[in-house]
């Protein structure tokens, strides 16, 4: 997936803002110079920053006396169907374990993405495996955030330990999360490994930056139980950094691609934001049944068929928003647009 000839410095289109971030829901950008050169002071900068500024680094509090079993362990307003009849028809305590499903299922879609999508991302630039990625700077930073995600894989995956002993769920099966399974499948259907490449890249770079305002919702939600808004507090703090080590990345790859690879971006870089915004319909239905809520069909059918489970329309705003800051044009918008 090399240039033939690398370019001895990486141009971008123009000198459109790169930086994105996660403020209040939605995806803002700040101005980032457009070189190479630039690329790589970012990336050296990250390297002491990362001492001070990684949840990993730093003191943990002691999570476990956050504990607050009154407290319910997940928004009601991040339900999909919490207007539906059924689910409102459900006693309290019913809802209560809905509640704490969403918040298990919230976490092992975390697990999932960091583990399939975002990790073999890492895994790639330290392998030099992607054109524009191979610099010392890159490859030192990608380190850093393998490290990252680690601890945050081990941040959830206690979270989910204890919600399930305190709740009783320690028998709750997941299947494998949607986002996961659409990238598995675009990737069998590509005929070249730049291609496969490629998918894996674009999917990592559009979950970290969607998985940065699930984060931002979560732990700011007050009537959640504290220990698991300060696990996403903590999840959060790295996440802020991963979103313009990604952009930057994922820029810097584009730019060192060739034209026929750099269409292939053109044709894929809306999907995995699409798929993130999916909803998870599967998992919720198989939890529901496992939860043996009546109609739980019924009501997953009716969220389907009123598109309550999706989030595509923004989904579509926001990876329009990071192709403008990546400067790249001409995205297939209308093969993306077909699938709403």
């Amino acid at each position: 997936m090399r240039r033939q000839t690398p370019p001895a410095r990486l141009q971008t289109r123009n000198d459109s803002p790169l930086q994105l971030k996660a403020d209040d829901g939605a995806l803002v950008t700040q101005p980032l110079s457009g070189d190479s050169s630039a690329a790589r002071r970012f990336l050296t900068r990250l390297g002491p920053h990362w001492a001070r500024q990684a949840a990993v680094k730093n003191k943990e509090p002691s999570l476990t006396e956050l504990l607050e079993p009154a407290k319910p362990d997940f928004a009601e307003r991040l339900l999909p169907f919490r207007d539906h009849p059924t689910y409102q028809g459900l006693d309290e305590a019913m809802k209560r374990r809905v509640l704490s499903c969403g918040w298990l299922i919230y976490n092992e879609r975390v697990v999932r993405v960091e583990l399939d999508v975002v990790n073999p991302v890492c895994n790639d630039v330290l392998l030099s495996k992607l054109p524009g990625a191979t610099s010392q700077a890159a490859r030192e930073s990608m380190a850093q955030a393998l490290v990252d995600e680690a601890y945050h894989i081990l941040l959830v995956v206690r979270a989910c330990r204890l919600t399930r002993e305190q709740r009783g769920l320690e028998d709750l099966r997941l299947p494998v999360v949607g986002v996961v399974r659409r990238m598995h499948a675009r990737q069998a259907s590509c005929a070249e490994a730049w291609q496969r490449d490629l998918v894996q890249l674009m999917t990592g770079v559009a979950t970290e930056m969607c998985i940065s305002r699930y984060l931002s919702l979560l732990s700011t939600a007050s009537e959640i139980q504290a220990f698991n808004r300060v696990t996403t507090a903590l999840h959060q703090q790295d996440e802020a950094s991963h979103v313009d080590l990604f952009g930057t990345l994922a820029r810097d790859v584009f730019n060192a691609l060739e034209p026929v690879q750099q269409e292939f971006v053109r044709e894929i870089l809306p999907l995995p934001w699409l798929w993130f915004s999916e909803g998870e319909a599967d998992v919720w239905r198989s939890v529901l049944l496992q939860l043996g809520i009546p109609r739980a069909d019924v009501m997953m059918d009716d969220c389907i068929a009123n598109k309550l489970l999706s989030a595509n329309e923004r989904a579509m705003t926001d990876a329009q928003k990071f192709s403008e800051a990546l400067g790249i044009d001409n995205i297939h918008w209308d093969r993306a647009a077909a699938l709403l």
